[in-house]
């Protein structure tokens, strides 16, 4: 898999999600990780491989002078063990861009 160095001023790794923003492999092209913060200040991933039994995922938090990170897992339910996917939302919409759509 992809790999980057994590910028940790206390030093150590950044494990799983968190090492794709924030490290090198972040910087370059990462187009959903702005789309995705600019949209809003909460969002989740999730996401399986057909035929595993576990969700993997993701959520993100902005709480104000930073983001919050929270990995999980669950068990899959039978119906979402059919098929590859993955899913992303985003809560606490940023209103104030949609004004530019306009």
């Amino acid at each position: 898999g992809a790999k980057g160095n994590y910028a940790n001023p206390n030093g150590g790794v950044a494990d799983g999600m968190k090492r794709f923003f924030t490290s090198d492999f972040s910087k370059y092209g990462v187009g959903i990780k702005e789309a995705l913060v600019f949209l809003g200040d909460e969002f989740k991933m999730r996401s399986t491989q057909k035929d595993k039994e576990v969700v993997y995922g993701a959520a993100y938090e902005n709480t104000s002078d930073k983001w919050e990170c929270q990995e999980f897992h669950r068990a899959a339910e039978p119906h979402e063990v059919a098929e590859h996917w993955t899913h992303i939302s985003v809560d606490k919409l940023n209103t104030r861009h949609f004004s530019l759509c306009q």
